[in-house]
């Protein structure tokens, strides 16, 4: 359907259909006048171009394909769009003021501890804050045969208080009759079939989702698994989720980049603080300077970022280290807030 110029005609490369125009020299070039001609359909007019603009087009659009390649490759950095605050240590005496204080750092969700929120609620449940989490660490014994009706009470308290998530920990420790004597593993075992028998309750109750912590003591190896690995590959993920805390994986010399891939689509909610240079693997909690405001340590936070927005994280929550009271937790949780808001990944 194309002619091509052969650059002694001076003939345009245009539609069969367009005539030949006398060729005038330019320099080395030759170019076609411009001339008018009617379409096929002789209703419009249709502008030939010349040689010489012909060439300039194509030589600006190679020029242009490069950055157009590497502007496809490489998308524009992204910041966080809400950043949840863990009010920690907080009484009815100063709850309130902590949350307007949150507020006004910049935090638009909340986590609350069970047993703070309980007796807190006429003070932190007005706040616009949009809820996120209850922390009911510390229950795990409640999970045990015959405790059902404790549990079911806190499931039907936090639906109550309008939190779509519950996250609690296993330390693996023998807490009941049915752990003691068991193996390491064999705990965790029992736990996640526990675990997954409260998600189903929690669902009911109108829980989201019954969330798992990890707790520092549960990383430790054995038998080249961690009794974490056990309850992450036994969860029903119909009725439970993973609450990822960043610092534990850290400490235990695990890479959580690698896990948010792994488990991608699984973790609703990542709580964050930072840690220290130099610091040795372990499995405990460590002492409390060990625990730093994010920005401060070596996390690499872009990267677990980037890894958490592709996993589906819904909820970023700043863990503050530990406090006395509602006025530290906002001097800790602004440094954090500050790095955070401004942090393009």
């Amino acid at each position: 359907m194309f002619s091509a110029d052969d650059g002694r005609t001076g003939e345009c490369i245009r539609p069969h259909f367009f005539r030949k125009v006398a060729s005038e020299p330019l320099g080395n070039l030759s170019y076609a006048k411009v001339s008018k001609l009617p379409d096929q359909a002789g209703s419009r007019e249709v502008k030939l171009i010349t040689r010489r603009e012909l060439l300039i087009g194509a030589a600006s659009l190679a020029a242009a394909m490069p950055a157009a390649k590497y502007a496809a490759a490489s998308p524009a950095p992204k910041r966080l769009k809400s950043i949840s605050l863990h009010l920690f240590q907080v009484t009815p005496a100063d709850a309130a003021e902590t949350c307007r204080g949150a507020l006004a750092i910049g935090f638009r969700e909340m986590e609350a501890t069970y047993k703070e929120y309980q007796a807190c609620s006429s003070q932190i449940g007005p706040s616009p804050l949009k809820k996120v989490s209850i922390e009911a660490q510390g229950t795990e014994g409640l999970f045990a045969p015959g405790k059902e009706d404790a549990l079911n009470r806190i499931f039907e308290d936090v639906s109550k208080w309008g939190f779509p998530y519950i996250g609690v920990n296993h330390s693996g420790r023998e807490i009941d009759d049915e752990l003691k004597g068991k193996g390491y593993l064999d705990r965790f075992r029992i736990f996640a079939e526990r675990f997954n028998r409260a998600g189903e309750r929690a669902r009911a109750a109108g829980i989201k989702k019954l969330l798992y912590h990890n707790a520092p003591e549960g990383f430790e190896p054995s038998g080249g698994t961690f009794g974490h690995q056990i309850v992450w590959d036994a969860l029903d993920r119909n009725n439970c989720g993973i609450q990822m805390d960043i610092f534990w994986f850290k400490q235990a010399g695990l890479d959580p980049v690698a896990f948010l891939k792994q488990f991608s689509g699984r973790v609703p909610a990542i709580h964050m603080k930072d840690i220290p240079p130099g610091m040795p693997v372990a499995y405990t909690h460590p002492a409390p300077e060990a625990v730093l405001d994010i920005g401060s340590g070596i996390m690499d936070w872009p990267a677990i970022l980037r890894a958490a927005e592709a996993a589906g994280v819904e909820h970023y929550s700043v863990e503050p280290p530990d406090v006395k009271n509602g006025a530290e937790l906002l001097v800790h949780a602004k440094k954090s807030y500050d790095y955070l808001s401004k942090l393009e990944f």
